[in-house]
């Protein structure tokens, strides 16, 4: 997490790929899931989109599949990134209102990693997007299912 704090993205995929190859030998899900989500956060620092689409998408299937509700959300916010790092700040607005709303029903904060991504993804799609829009796509997203969110979330 040091990398990741100083900026040193490279490294941080470098370190997080290395334990998503030793997760499985070691029998940690959570490690898998967990090393997805941080190398995808760090490929999607570099702007290597496809690259951080798989890993993303790879930690919120694993997430998933391990009824890890936090580790799916904290996809969630990382693919909403994605959304509005190509554009799709619709999609990107509805994954964050849901993530949101999420953590507000479960009375429980973001990881400090995750609410900083989260607050500079909003206010990436904020700039993009005039207030009334904005406003309507946000509680469109605070108003989804989980189904709706993991299908819109596949697709991006």
């Amino acid at each position: 997490m040091i990398a990741f704090s100083q900026g040193r993205y490279a490294e941080m995929v470098d370190q997080f790929e290395e334990m998503r190859r030793l997760a499985p030998l070691n029998g940690d899900i959570f490690d898998l899931i967990w090393s997805n989500r941080m190398s995808g956060l760090g490929l999607l620092h570099l702007e290597n989109i496809p690259r951080a689409c798989r890993r993303l998408q790879e930690g919120l299937e694993l997430a998933q599949q391990h009824n890890d509700s936090n580790g799916v959300l904290a996809a969630f916010i990382h693919l909403a990134g994605l959304a509005a790092a190509v554009q799709d700040t619709q999609n990107a607005t509805l994954l964050l209102g849901f993530v949101e709303h999420q953590y507000e029903d479960w009375y429980k904060p973001m990881d400090a990693h995750d609410r900083i991504e989260f607050d500079r993804y909003m206010a990436q799609v904020k700039t993009a997007l005039d207030e009334p829009e904005f406003s309507a796509l946000w509680q469109q997203g605070r108003e989804m299912t989980m189904e709706t969110a993991l299908d819109m979330a596949r697709k991006i």
